[in-house]
């Protein structure tokens, strides 16, 4: 994940308007200069007013300043005692995530002003998030990292491509939902392509090209129990939909698969799987919500997102085993060592002589969150969950579908509860604790959360 850049000034009055006393305004920019180093120590980039804003003018342009330089977030620190106007009149003109904090000194006495301001911007419907500490504190840098990276997500989220290749798979009502609401309220423009373009590319691939990338992987997978026949027409469907998406310009996809393209020509698992390992999200059976689910969980943390079906859930160990068609991102599994490249069932592809190629492993232990936006009657609601991959071995698998990847995860859950947040047959997931920062997002878009 690029590293998330913050703007940053400090507000106060000028002297001959303050109430203050004269050491205030010199702790206020000591603490100022606190605040910018932790936030550079923390791995953000700061980037910095460095004279105190004081007026309504000031304000809106050293916010049109800091906007300019493409920060992910906005932060005003309350230097003293300070004029709600300043603050509300930048903060109007932005209409950007921004963090109001308050710096915990007893000469400079922010946290009364900016309770003011807090009070004055929920007043004026303008979104922000107030914090109140020390610099230098861990809850403090950990709250402004959780919004930061909410705010970063939406801001990079507007205006982002989605390809859909194909329509609605096999009647799911839930993985299609209002594309004009998609874009009213996450900025995603939608490019409806057919998926019989993808099968044309793919069949005139330069031949050359495909041999080249079949050779080298072959060295790095050392288990590969399908045809080479079979793993060139998958290659050549991961070529189809990489150059497809560079020349629409789309960001993230979402495939329809079946049946079109498993039955005319192979299955898309090889070509979602390398995609997503290269960092281009791409959703099965043309699901939607599940693409857009994936998007925020991969700009959130700059890794690989997974997508599989809910296979089952033991209400005594509150084990999940959840199954996908084949298409994994390859980083998911412990070592390439793991992955079995096999063949596309036969009832998927419809007795279709070749399939398509699928990686077969259990996935990396670690830990979890889960998550799926779905709709409740036309409005969004996002499930989300967390829980530790287990580490189990192949014999986990036990003949269930044993040519698809599959990952265990210990709930972290109520069983009843979850199973009723449960509104498609896809669930999404990433590595690591995601699940305050999935929250605060929801919040910016207003959606609801389920949270387990």
């Amino acid at each position: 994940m690029n590293k998330i850049k913050i703007g940053m000034m400090v507000l106060s009055l000028p002297p001959e308007k303050s109430t203050v006393v004269p050491q205030a305004v010199k702790a206020s920019g000591l603490m100022g200069d606190c605040l910018e180093k932790s936030l550079n120590n923390a791995g953000f980039i700061c980037v910095r007013e460095k004279k105190a804003v004081q007026d309504e003018i000031l304000a809106i342009e050293s916010t049109k300043r800091l906007l300019s330089q493409d920060v992910d977030c906005l932060l005003y620190m309350t230097g003293s005692w300070l004029y709600s106007s300043i603050i509300s009149a930048a903060a109007l003109e932005a209409k950007f995530p921004l963090i109001l904090f308050a710096p915990r000194h007893n000469d400079v006495s922010a946290l009364s002003t900016t309770c003011i301001l807090h009070g004055s911007l929920d007043e004026l419907g303008v979104e922000h998030k107030f914090i109140y500490g020390y610099p230098d504190d861990k809850e403090v840098l950990k709250e402004i990292k959780t919004y930061a990276i909410a705010s970063m997500v939406k801001k990079r989220l507007n205006n982002t491509r989605y390809g859909l290749y194909g329509g609605r798979c096999m009647y799911m009502y839930t993985g299609m939902p209002d594309l004009i609401q998609i874009r009213k309220l996450f900025g995603i423009e939608t490019v409806h392509i057919s998926e019989h373009i993808l099968i044309e590319m793919a069949k005139n691939e330069n031949k050359e090209s495909v041999q080249k990338y079949l050779k080298n992987f072959k060295a790095r997978f050392k288990n590969i129990k399908v045809s080479d026949e079979v793993l060139e027409k998958s290659i050549r469907l991961y070529f189809a939909l990489k150059m497809s998406s560079e020349s629409e310009k789309i960001d993230f996809a979402g495939v329809k698969c079946i049946p079109e393209c498993v039955g005319e020509y192979c299955s898309h698992c090889l070509s979602v799987s390398l995609n997503n390992d290269n960092g281009f999200i791409v959703s099965c059976e043309a699901d939607t919500n599940a693409a857009i689910t994936m998007k925020i969980l991969n700009l959130m943390s700059g890794k690989s997102a997974g997508s599989a079906d809910v296979k089952e859930l033991d209400r005594n160990t509150m084990i999940l085993r959840l199954i996908n068609c084949g298409s994994l991102p390859t980083d998911f599994a412990k070592n390439d060592n793991e992955i079995i490249w096999m063949e596309q069932y036969d009832s998927i592809v419809h007795g279709k002589k070749e399939g398509g190629a699928t990686a077969s492993f259990v996935c990396k232990p670690g830990k979890i969150t889960l998550a799926r936006l779905a709709r409740i009657n036309g409005e969004y609601i996002m499930q989300i969950a967390t829980g530790e991959a287990l580490n189990r071995s192949r014999k986990a698998m036990n003949g269930v579908r044993d040519r698809w990847p599959q990952i265990f995860i210990k709930l972290e859950a109520d069983y009843s509860e979850f199973l009723k947040n449960c509104r498609s047959n896809h669930l999404h997931w990433v590595y690591g604790d995601y699940k305050d920062e999935l929250i605060e997002l929801c919040r910016l878009y207003n959606i609801k959360t389920t949270i387990n």
